[in-house]
This record gives C-alpha cells, structure tokens and sequence, in this order.
C-alpha cells in the first residue's frame, strides 16, 4: 500500500522530478517491507514456538530483555548474515527494477495516447476543410 501512495501515484500524476529518485524510494520502501520488517517479527515466533515446544531455551522477554536479544542476535541473525545481505541487496534491485517498468510503461502509454490525439486533430481538421469547402 505504501508502494501505492509513494511511488504509483506520483508516476501516474506525472509530478515526478527525478526518475532514480523514484526507484530509490521504491527499492527502499520494498526493503522495507520485504526484509526489515520480517526481521523485526521472526525473533517474536521463533522464541514463541521455542517456548511453546520446549526446543530451546529463551529467556523470558520481560525479566531479560537484553539476554533475550543477544540470543536472537547469536541464533538467529549472525549466522545468516551474509544471505540477509545478498537478499536485501536483491530486494533493493527488484523495488527499483519494478518502479523503473512503471515509469516505462506509463511513458509507452502517454505517447500513444498523444499520438491518438494528434492523428484525432488531424481528422478534425480535415472535416472541418471538408465541410468549409
């Protein structure tokens, strides 16, 4: 939804000022919403599900806040690092790569759209010389 108002619209109301200012955006808010925000909630279900199954120890969240964040940071991020990485860096270039086809196509549009009106006034133009004469 944020995609929506952030980025489509503005493309399609044609106020955009700078074409990598808005692939930028698009591919920040597309990591936004495909890898920060699930990094965020997966340590609440792993430790949810640890807790439920009696798999591993979690310190309880509201008597050891910072012990519970070292485990989630030991276990969970610090081995897949690197693939974080390179999926977030994927995620950035898909967001851009998606808002770059939008400006495209909507430029595609708005020129045939012209032309059809160019080729319209013409017709017009003729009838009118038509009738007149």
């Amino acid at each position: 939804m944020t995609h929506i108002f952030l980025v489509t619209r503005p493309i399609l109301i044609t106020e955009r000022g700078c074409p990598v200012c808005m692939e930028v955006r698009s591919g920040l808010i597309s990591i936004c919403a495909g890898l920060i925000y699930p990094c965020v909630l997966i340590p609440f279900n792993v430790f949810l599900n640890a807790n439920r199954y009696l798999t591993y120890y979690v310190p309880p969240i509201t008597k050891e806040p910072l012990e519970c964040l070292n485990t989630a940071r030991t276990i969970l991020f610090k081995p897949h690092l690197p693939r974080i990485f390179v999926l977030g860096c994927l995620q950035f270039f898909v967001g851009m790569s998606i808002a770059h086809l939008q400006m495209s196509n909507v430029t595609t549009v708005f020129e045939k759209i012209a032309f059809m009106e160019a080729i319209n006034k013409e017709n017009e133009e003729k009838k009118k010389q038509k009738q007149s004469q």
